[in-house]
């Protein structure tokens, strides 16, 4: 063989790190495939999309079906400041101070409107401002109802929720509003009515699971919250086949006050193993002005002289083939 206008090579593989490595030291005449080194692309194990190491530049999304997980958060909703004692869920919606409309006597019990978001109900009490001790309760209807105080707190619920009025025939006011939705009132002043008191809103606490990139890959979790309780979420986030928790978005403790969206975000973990992706490259004949070998589909092959310096790159197609010219 003319070594001037031929060539020789001496090849060998080695294993380097996370790849494996094609050394082929080829001596030719007037070509230009110097001195080549063949790499196979790696996976970056923290990142959701599969990359090239840092001297390659392919990147490859990875589609993700929607994982399943059977565990979900744990949730605490409570009402905040409750004075009902008829279930543990009953909402404090209003509690108020009803005085007579002659002097500054105030009567020693206070009028409280609580709500049952299980049944829908709304319910009046009687309660003793200094025990709280329940004297009396009532369903609230769309009639004038009294609850121990006379004409001087007439309730009843109208188009925008409910109102409390006090006596028509004084011009004393005779109630004062001390809490709503389970939080205490800075203005006490006493006032003849209420026209416009509303009852509870119910709103949604939202929980999703997603990729850095913004797919959900675990079913929502949704839960109803009403104005006047508070949520926690006590859980650690949970775990998802093949993600790795990253990032926690959204109020994780509050007092309801309008929908809610906690987002717990996650990366795709991905295993690499180099032997699943060592090529073969094809002995070059004198003249071949391409290099040709088998490797993993997808597998992006890149030659570089012996300097480091790239040269030729080609993809594995579909059949396991590449082609570099």
């Amino acid at each position: 063989m003319n070594h001037k206008d031929g060539f020789k090579k001496r090849y060998k593989m080695y294993k380097s790190g996370k790849f494996w490595v094609f050394t082929a030291m080829l001596f030719l005449g007037s070509s230009s495939l110097g001195g080549m080194v063949s790499k196979t692309e790696g996976v970056n194990p923290d990142s959701n999309i599969k990359i090239l190491e840092k001297d390659n530049n392919r990147i490859i999304k990875v589609s993700q079906p929607v994982a399943q997980s059977n565990q979900n958060a744990t949730v605490s909703i409570v009402p905040i400041g409750t004075i009902d004692n008829l279930n543990q869920d009953m909402i404090t919606v209003g509690r108020y101070a009803v005085k007579k409309p002659t002097g500054n006597d105030r009567y020693p019990d206070d009028l409280a409107v609580t709500y049952d978001p299980n049944t829908n109900i709304t319910y009046l009490l009687r309660v003793n401002r200094n025990t709280g001790e329940i004297k009396e309760r009532k369903q609230m209807t769309k009639s004038d109802q009294q609850i121990g105080f006379g004409v001087d707190a007439v309730t009843r619920f109208n188009n925008s929720g409910f109102e409390i009025n006090g006596p028509s025939n004084v011009k004393g006011a005779t109630v004062a509003s001390l809490v709503r939705f389970g939080v205490g009132q800075s203005d006490r002043s006493w006032k003849a009515n209420f026209k416009s008191e509303k009852l509870p809103q119910k709103f949604a606490l939202n929980i999703v699971y997603k990729d850095v990139e913004g797919n959900e890959i675990s079913s929502k979790e949704s839960y109803d919250i009403y104005k006047g309780q508070a949520y926690s979420v006590t859980s650690d986030p949970k775990e998802i086949e093949n993600y790795e928790f990253v990032s926690t978005t959204g109020v994780l403790e509050a007092n309801v006050v309008s929908n809610s969206t906690i987002t717990y975000t996650y990366k795709k973990k991905i295993d690499f193993n180099p032997d699943d992706h060592k090529p073969t490259v094809k002995q070059p004949a004198e003249g071949d002005k391409v290099v040709t070998g088998t490797g993993t589909p997808g597998d992006k092959i890149v030659l570089t002289d012996k300097d480091g310096k790239k040269i030729g790159e080609g993809t594995v197609d579909k059949d396991g083939n590449f082609e570099i010219t």
